[in-house]
């Protein structure tokens, strides 16, 4: 991606968006010394507004800034992750990364998604630690017990496949900004999740629990949840409910950005 990342996000861009208040406080969190700062208890969060001031100063004191799904916020992102969402049928979603100071700002930790980074500016060193998690998918698996490190620096223009489950830290060299492109890959849990949302909704499980009217009245309306909830399971149609649940993920193709930062700017 040599010669190309400048167009796809700046750290002017992301200032810019701060400035302008497109960015909520519920899509930022800030790192320092390896600890997540409470945005409130740091007076960066008022009136579920960024205080700006507040936040240039923290910027100043070296913090690492992590920014959830900019996909949302910068049309160039939205272009992309269209393209990889079809590309690669699964929801995909984007965060941005800048660091202020030559420190580690999130501590050694996996992700549950495969991820690509792209490194935009500056530079930044990634420790690798042994073999990805077992199970990384779901977060469980020991982590092992004398883990060998590997070490890696990426340049503006580089871009690292980080698999799922691969425990890891890094190190910003001065000012950086890098992308996390994650792929979140649809599975079982997903299809239960929102099963379990529909479930819940259905009028024959939703008949009250009368308990003054005895065990006996209590244990038949068990056996009857029961029995409905077994019926829903056989009338399941895993592939309907997998495409819907994938249509209802899917990014829309002509989603407009009345007040992006990139339509001021321009």
């Amino acid at each position: 991606m040599q010669g190309i990342e400048h167009l796809i996000l700046t750290s002017a861009d992301l200032e810019h968006a701060f400035g302008r208040q497109f960015i909520r406080p519920d899509k930022l969190r800030l790192y320092a010394g390896r600890r997540e700062v409470d945005l409130e208890l740091m007076k960066v969060k008022h009136n579920d507004r960024i205080d700006l001031q507040r936040l240039a100063q923290l910027f100043a004191q070296g913090v690492t800034a992590v920014v959830n799904r900019v996909d949302r916020s910068f049309p160039a992102i939205s272009d992309m992750v269209n393209t990889l969402t079809m590309w690669l049928r699964e929801s995909i979603e984007v965060v941005a990364v800048m660091s202020f100071g030559e420190q580690s700002g999130i501590s050694a930790h996996h992700d549950h998604e495969n991820v690509f980074i792209v490194q935009l500016e500056g530079g930044k060193e990634w420790t690798l630690l042994g073999n990805p998690v077992p199970l990384g998918w779901c977060g469980n698996g020991p982590c092992e017990a004398a883990e060998t490190e590997r070490k890696l620096t990426l340049a503006a223009g580089d871009v690292m496949f980080l698999p799922v489950g691969q425990r890891h830290f890094c190190r910003a060299l001065g000012q950086s900004l890098h992308l996390g492109i994650c792929i979140r890959h649809t599975t079982a849990r997903d299809i239960l999740e929102d099963f379990g949302l529909q479930m819940a909704k259905d009028p024959e499980l939703n008949v009250p629990l009368l308990g003054f009217l005895g065990a006996e009245h209590e244990q038949a309306r068990i056996e009857a949840f029961k029995a409905r909830m077994h019926q829903l399971v056989d009338e399941l149609d895993l592939s309907g409910d997998l495409a819907a649940l994938r249509q209802r993920r899917r990014l829309v193709s002509d989603f407009t950005f009345p007040s992006s930062p990139a339509a001021e700017k321009s």
